[in-house]
């Protein structure tokens, strides 16, 4: 937790430096966020439950099958898949 609160001008720097540095704009718009703390962020098991659901749920609606276009070209490159 920080200390201190966010200096006044720090909405207009943050600003500026998305400006100034686009290759860092995605990462600058979290500065000054608050994060969770870990006992509110999910547990591996959990994530890695989610994640499987959400594959058999793509793939029972033929959005990843094994004929997949995607699939067969990630394979052939040896990537373990989508």
């Amino acid at each position: 937790m920080p200390r201190r609160s966010a200096p006044a001008q720090l909405s207009e720097v943050l600003a500026r430096l998305v400006t100034e540095l686009p290759e860092f704009a995605g990462n600058i718009v979290y500065a000054g966020a608050t994060l969770p703390s870990p006992e509110d962020l999910p547990a591996t098991a959990d994530l890695i439950a989610a994640h499987q659901s959400e594959l058999a749920r793509a793939s029972a609606s033929r959005w990843i099958t094994p004929g997949h276009r995607r699939w067969r070209a990630t394979r052939r490159r040896g990537c373990p898949g989508v």
